[in-house]
């Protein structure tokens, strides 16, 4: 990109020489054009990445890491969110009676093997 708009400029001035009108004053409007749009695309770009989408292979495998516990019956919601490099990811779910000691265990469990894993913080809410 860099190569091209110096190359209009070049070209532009030199033409500007030879033409009875003031090719310069055209290839600065191009020139304008092709860099607003750059600069959308960038824009664009780069809210997608923050905004994120739904790797729905990580979320399976984050979900069969939940179920693996002998302890979980069954994970109900599992949301996915992914803020740049960093994926964050909230369930409900399931479990036998347990006692709030063995669910804190449990919990710091799931937290850091999820965290070992993947790099990723993970938020259970128990139910059902």
């Amino acid at each position: 990109m860099f190569f091209f708009i110096t190359f209009c400029t070049l070209l532009s001035f030199s033409l500007s020489k030879h033409l009875s009108f003031s090719a310069d004053g055209f290839a600065g409007a191009i020139i304008s054009i092709i860099l607003i749009i750059q600069g959308i695309r960038l824009a664009v770009s780069s809210c997608r990445r923050l905004v994120g989408k739904r790797d729905e292979a990580l979320c399976l495998k984050i979900k069969h890491l939940v179920e693996s516990h002998e302890k979980i019956t069954e994970v109900c919601e599992l949301e996915c969110h992914s803020y740049g490099e960093m994926k964050v990811f909230t369930a409900k779910v399931k479990t036998d009676c347990l006692a709030s000691a063995e669910i804190y265990t449990l919990t710091e469990k799931i937290e850091s093997e999820v965290s070992a894993e993947y790099g990723s913080r993970i938020y259970l809410t128990f139910g059902g």
